[in-house]
């Protein structure tokens, strides 16, 4: 009886100095869904052709983008698959999350690939208002850059680098919204 009196006034202790339960649920700032709005075009579905460069190798392939808004805007969750047009292989499969950060005044991309593997990048407008997202790993430097033209088409170039100066093409999408 003891121990479940000393286990309980510790357990009562630890909610009492953390804060929970709370009264009020967190609010997201005016800030926060200004900044995700900026990124609502991505929601929706779309179709069209990507070329991936994987090593000395090209493959052009039928590529689908499905982009959710969950969360009330605060997280895009987007499922990105293309398929050889050749035989049909899945050659890249990505989930990710995109979320703004109002500490860091950015964005988080949370990706994952096919194998399980991902990489938690930073994200940010450019000066010509196309979105940009990447990460470093090991020596090297990876950026994507996601531009909205006119006709709803998502554009979307990938590189890496291994001095920040020269840069190599990784993917090109060009994607039309289907729905």
């Amino acid at each position: 009886m003891r121990t479940f009196t000393s286990v309980a006034l510790a357990f009562t202790l630890l909610i009492g100095l953390s804060g929970a339960p709370r009264a009020q649920a967190p609010v997201a700032t005016p800030e926060m869904k200004e900044a995700m709005a900026k990124l609502a075009f991505l929601a929706g579905k779309w179709q069209g052709d990507a070329v991936f460069q994987m090593g000395p190798q090209t493959h052009e392939l039928k590529q689908e983008e499905t982009v959710e808004s969950r969360l009330d805007g605060l997280v895009l969750v987007v499922e990105g698959k293309g398929t050889s047009k050749v035989d049909g292989k899945v050659y890249h499969h990505a989930l990710a999350t995109i979320s703004y950060q109002p500490e860091t005044k950015n964005y988080r991309v949370v990706a994952f690939r096919q194998d399980g593997n991902g990489v938690i990048a930073t994200g940010m407008f450019l000066p010509d208002g196309a979105f940009q997202w990447g990460f470093e790993m090991d020596k090297m430097t990876v950026r994507y850059t996601i531009r909205h033209a006119p006709g709803d088409i998502w554009h979307e170039t990938g590189e890496i680098s291994f001095d920040k100066t020269t840069w190599k093409p990784l993917v090109e999408m060009q994607l039309k919204r289907a729905s």
